[in-house]
């Protein structure tokens, strides 16, 4: 045989076992399966969701499966490499093309280039063919996190009360002044679905109040620090759908509830493994000197607003200590809308096992939620235990409709019983229907010093169709609670307010 066709025989043989053993020993597959190990104990480390006792042990069983992976990878490769050059040996034995020649042409420039134009066609073929299977999570959740992105989050996860000691070093360095905050926050809690989010928005989009964005995380406790930070890195903005699946956009600038995370520092004891305790009767401890600051930190953070000098907060685990906060802060104002039972407990639902789908497929969207303190749905579900009601259902799975009417009546029968000026209840179909109207009285009740700004978004209010109520199944006792629950709600939605605190 000529050498020159034996060289390239010798080369061509060479490579393509090469890439047949990179198949044949799934390298790829190897290499992310290394690497979701290594965030598997990020993950382990980050999740609230787990003790101490319960971290340690699955900790364990990932650094030894860790380890395995590991010496796999690695024995695969030194085959993958190996057996390449003993088949070049061997074809030097036969007097096809000596060994140094056929090396010194895979190590050559035309050849190098060549092979990595290749190679990168290839794998943009696979990466775009590939990329829907991968990146898409349950019912329209879209994976938006690189790895290095999910080990920024885990790593803030874990290190929370770091972060809190920070703070203080933040406070020093950028908390010079006011800067003119009003401490007059305002506090939109509820149930999930019960329309907390778009009641945020409207408020946001008055440009009087700051809250949490996006742009806050992963590092939500220290949020001056990080935005002066991320700044040189951050990407643009752009508007994709939020992991609900039920079409609200959101963006980097979108406000967001990551308020929980700071209750989570400071009150690890009110989360427990299947339920979190409502809040004790106030008492003065070293968080409210923290989340004063952090108030004030989050409306320094929003000086591009001139006007937004007053805190906003959407969080819907805040209805476990609503009455703490009147008394932690006296001129904290609370909105807490609701909607028709049917229509909330059956939205409940679908969410609950949409979230169930998702952190079944996509362990990081688990931890996530629980990381920033979103209990609502799925896996991570831990209902507020109000008045023990848990121990007295008789709906043991959330994966039902009667569990769901049985928290709803526990959680707003619990907040009816608090007596305050400064608790609004809105009645969110109302607001849909007649949007001008609420939109007035939500604008009294919080003491906006100019009402058109928010009655002037009415137009994103659309009336939306009432269901029948659908209890069938159902206990009669509840069914009368529901109805019962349902009548004071709207009573108290429809009564006449003071504004001590606006005139």
């Amino acid at each position: 045989m000529s050498n020159g066709l034996g060289l390239y025989l010798s080369t061509g043989l060479s490579v393509a076992l090469f890439l047949v053993l990179i198949f044949c020993f799934q390298l790829p597959l190897k290499v992310r399966q290394l690497g979701n190990t290594i965030l598997s104990v990020l993950v382990m480390i980050g999740d609230i969701s787990l003790n101490d006792e319960q971290k340690e042990s699955q900790v364990q069983l990932l650094t030894i499966r860790l380890a395995g992976r590991f010496l796999l990878l690695v024995i695969s490769m030194v085959l993958v490499f190996a057996l390449p050059f003993l088949l070049m040996y061997l074809l030097e034995k036969v007097d096809i093309a000596p060994m140094d020649q056929v090396v010194d042409l895979m190590v050559s420039l035309p050849f190098l280039l060549v092979s990595t134009l290749i190679g990168a066609l290839v794998w943009g073929y696979v990466k775009l063919t590939s990329k829907n299977q991968i990146n898409k999570v349950g019912k329209g959740f879209e994976v938006r996190y690189s790895r290095t992105e999910k080990a920024l989050h885990l790593l803030a996860f874990a290190t929370r009360d770091i972060q809190a000691f920070i703070s203080k070093l933040e406070d020093k360095l950028w908390l010079k002044s006011d800067s003119g905050y009003q401490s007059q926050p305002v506090f939109i809690t509820a149930m999930p679905r019960a329309g907390t989010t778009l009641l945020m928005e409207l408020c946001f989009n008055t440009g009087r109040f700051a809250t949490h964005t996006y742009r806050d995380m992963p590092f939500v406790l220290l949020p001056l620090f990080w935005r002066k930070f991320s700044l040189r890195f951050m990407k643009k903005s752009s508007e994709v759908e939020r992991a609900h699946g039920d079409g609200m956009l959101v963006s980097l600038d979108s406000p967001e509830a990551f308020e929980e995370i700071l209750w989570m520092t400071y009150w690890q004891d009110q989360y427990h493994n299947q339920h979190i305790s409502p809040w004790p009767s106030y008492r003065t401890s070293r968080f409210d000197d923290f989340f004063a600051r952090h108030q004030r930190k989050i409306t320094t953070a929003a000086s591009y607003q001139q006007e937004a000098k007053r805190y906003l907060s959407k969080n819907n685990l805040n209805v476990a200590r609503v009455e703490f906060l009147l008394k932690m802060n006296p001129q904290a104002k609370i909105v807490i809308p609701f909607r028709q039972p049917a229509k909330h407990c059956q939205s409940l639902l679908r969410q609950h096992l949409n979230f169930l789908d998702i952190h079944q497929q996509d362990e990081f969207s688990r931890v996530y939620m629980a990381g920033i303190g979103h209990f609502d749905f799925g896996e991570n579900l831990k209902p507020v235990n109000f008045d023990q009601w848990l121990s007295g259902s008789s709906s043991k799975s959330a994966e039902s409709l009667a569990y769901w009417y049985e928290y709803w009546c526990a959680c707003y029968q619990h907040l009816l019983k608090i007596e305050s000026d400064r608790v609004c209840f809105v009645d969110f179909d109302k607001l849909c229907q007649q949007p001008e109207h609420e939109l007035n009285r939500i604008a009294d009740f919080i003491g906006l010093d100019d009402r058109t700004l928010l009655v002037k978004q009415a137009g994103l209010l659309q009336a939306r169709d009432s269901i029948q109520d659908d209890y069938h199944g159902l206990e009669p006792e509840l069914v009368t609670r529901i109805a019962c629950t349902y009548d004071k709600l709207k009573s108290q939605a429809t009564k006449e307010l003071s504004y001590p605190d606006s005139q």
